[in-house]
């Protein structure tokens, strides 16, 4: 099979000249951006994210010992360790994603194999696009492809290993949204997600839109930045509600009006980050009803309210909304702290296309039709080929072997 692309190419050349032979196989996992939803995926609210061709490429050959060799090309740096003990690292901290996707998919009885491997992403760093997610998916599948397991850990099972590597041996107490549309992203639509049930479904990107994606040089670390603490005052508010709203279990549970209702249990900048998270729930569904009837210059007023709901009450956001549109159409805009996305109207097909992924529908659970509408459910999907988000890469003969046996390999459970 010959490379896709220059990228690839670089990364089995890279390969080649570290470890002197080529390699065999190769893991990929997207980059993501939000369209709207924020901070509402560890409220157990709904998040529409939608996948990019920006990706984390892992070119690999297995080992047949239970040490993982890894170069990455754009930190122009070495790490090994090995499978057996897995320590966070302070000072090398691209490796810890790595490390911590073995950890969680051994402490789920997966046992692993080591790997060569060469890691290079053009996902930004600290630029809110999710390169950390994407480096724990694709990791996670090249480790289980190297182990001749690849079907071992699939789907929503592979985006919760992920968020669990984050938050258990990171320690980012993330959501799920980030590892969850690096997975299931799909070609030319968002994914509406329900981050409690993990029910989802795919929602079309409106042909006629352009995602376009800004780079305002702002940083943006989960890790260093206040992260923990919002999430912290969202579950200090949910407990405060508790008092006269005793069934609620998440903001997700809260609406606008009961929030307003209620407000006086709550410190003032609790209640601000209360009324963000409860109204952008509201926002991402009538988002997804605005993609369904192409609105959209109601999806950019949504936007903007987004964007001054998380400048205003959830601080994690800066500067006023600039407009950036074509003259004819209604601005449709959105700009966060890492200064990333615009909606924009133009004729034709969708400038940004999204990431490829398998399709799955799911309907949400019944007490939240009232927000989502009515899903039908779909036949059971086919299991997934081991080969999802894996590529042969391996010209030689035995290589060429190796690969195929390990693609085809059952998975042993």
């Amino acid at each position: 099979m010959s490379n896709e692309d220059p990228r690839t190419q670089e990364l089995v050349d890279e390969f080649t000249r570290r470890f002197g032979a080529e390699p065999a196989l190769l893991a990929r996992a997207p980059g993501r951006v939000n369209l709207i939803g924020e901070h509402t995926d560890y409220n157990d609210g709904f998040v529409l994210p939608i996948a990019l061709y920006r990706d984390i490429r892992i070119a690999l050959r297995p080992r047949t010992d239970r040490t993982v060799r890894a170069y990455s090309l754009e930190y122009d740096d070495w790490y090994e360790f090995s499978i057996d003990d897995l320590k966070y690292d302070e000072d090398v901290l691209w490796s810890n994603y790595m490390m911590g996707m073995a950890w969680v998919l051994e402490e789920q009885g997966v046992r692993l194999q080591g790997m060569d491997a060469v890691v290079s992403g053009n996902v930004p760093r600290a630029s809110g696009l999710s390169s950390s997610a994407a480096l724990e998916v694709a990791t996670g599948k090249a480790l289980l492809v190297a182990s001749g397991q690849p079907d071992a850990v699939i789907g929503v099972p592979l985006a919760t290993s992920a968020q669990r590597a984050d938050n258990k041996f990171v320690g980012v107490n993330c959501g799920i949204m980030d590892q969850f549309i690096s997975v299931l992203g799909a070609e030319d639509n968002a994914l509406l997600i329900d981050c409690r049930s993990l029910e989802y479904r795919l929602i079309p990107f409106p042909a006629q839109a352009a995602l376009v994606i800004g780079n305002t040089k702002a940083s943006r670390s989960l890790a260093g930045s206040a992260y923990n603490e919002r999430r912290s005052q969202c579950e200090q508010g949910v407990a405060l509600l508790q008092q006269e709203l005793p069934d609620i279990a998440a903001l997700r549970d809260v609406t606008s009006e009961q929030l307003e209702a209620h407000k006086h249990l709550l410190p003032e900048l609790v209640y601000r980050r209360c009324r963000h998270v409860v109204s952008e729930n509201e926002r991402v569904m009538q988002t997804v009803d605005c993609a369904k009837r192409g609105d959209l210059a109601e999806a950019g007023r949504l936007m903007d309210a987004s964007h001054a709901s998380l400048r205003d009450d959830y601080e994690v956001s800066n500067g006023p909304s600039t407009p950036w549109s074509t003259p004819c159409a209604a601005p449709a805009t959105h700009r966060r702290r890492d200064g990333r996305q615009w909606l924009r109207h133009r004729p034709g097909r969708a400038g940004q296309r999204t990431g490829r992924g398998r399709r799955h529908l799911r309907p949400l659970s019944q007490s939240h039709q009232h927000l989502a509408g009515n899903l039908h459910q779909p036949p059971r999907p086919r299991r997934a080929r081991a080969g999802t988000g894996v590529t042969l890469l391996a010209k030689s003969a035995a290589a060429t072997l190796m690969a195929s046996r390990l693609l085809d390999k059952e998975d042993p459970g």
